[in-house]
């Protein structure tokens, strides 16, 4: 209840000074180093964004830690940048949600299976289609990962006239909103949207080639992206594999698994 009431205070705090026409650079490091250090709330690991020569740089400190922090109103540090990083990363919850959904007469959506799970803002990016890839600063982008994605979505099996849909939500305080929807469809009227079927074709022709996506293959996944619709940013990335059924089983279905 104290670290609650205490990102409830924060969050008004920042959005008054983002409001404000007067706030200065020693009010935001003011306020970073009283939450983030004299108060010690939230996460050890501290983000820091120094600028050397208009080039952004991303700094990682531990609270604590051996490192000395920067000094408080530096100016080699943009403290608007840092107090609302910080913010995002230890004070916004983010949850994905995800569904099966089948298509109904009326060309609409009904979920049959969903499930949610909190992910975390990362400035760093590892690349999930290429094993052991090693980690890369993307501030001021933020990725959203699922280390674990090929067997927390292995539950679900996409079936013909069905889809695979998710949302990605941000919360604090009162207030949620959608950063990002995305799907994808085994099969339907629109060829552009037939995702799936079209993926077990390719991985039966000598071609092995999906027409309407770009795809890399890491064993027996193949992982592909999808843009956010018109008008928002970002993209999510997916996997499929095709379902392991025996040979007496109904047509191959594809297992949908996704990352962010």
């Amino acid at each position: 209840f104290v670290f609650f009431a205490f990102a409830v205070e924060e969050m008004e705090r920042v959005v008054a000074l983002w409001r404000s026409t007067t706030a200065s650079v020693e009010d935001w490091s003011d306020l970073f180093h009283s939450h983030f250090i004299d108060q010690e709330q939230g996460d050890d690991l501290l983000f820091y964004i120094q600028v050397v020569d208009d080039e952004e740089i991303l700094q990682v400190y531990r609270r604590g830690g051996t490192k000395k922090l920067p000094e408080p109103y530096s100016r080699e540090y943009d403290w608007i940048q840092t107090m609302c990083l910080n913010t995002i990363m230890q004070m916004i919850t983010f949850n994905l949600t995800v569904a099966q959904c089948k298509e109904t007469a009326k060309g609409t959506l009904k979920p049959i299976k969903s499930d949610a799970k909190q992910l975390y803002a990362s400035p760093s990016y590892r690349s999930m289609d290429v094993k052991s890839s090693s980690e890369i600063i993307t501030y001021p982008n933020l990725y959203f990962t699922i280390d674990d994605f090929d067997s927390y979505f292995e539950q679900y099996s996409i079936n013909p006239h069905q889809a695979y849909t998710l949302e990605l939500t941000a919360e604090a305080k009162h207030f949620k909103t959608v950063l990002f929807t995305g799907s994808i469809s085994h099969s339907s009227s629109s060829s552009s949207s037939s995702l799936v079927s079209e993926y077990i074709q390719s991985t039966r022709s000598s071609t092995k080639k999906l027409s309407n996506y770009s795809w890399i293959s890491r064993d027996d996944l193949f992982f592909f992206k999808i843009n956010a619709p018109e008008q928002a940013a970002g993209y999510v990335q997916m996997a499929l594999a095709l379902s392991k059924q025996p040979s007496s089983s109904p047509p191959p279905q594809a297992t949908a698994t996704a990352t962010t």
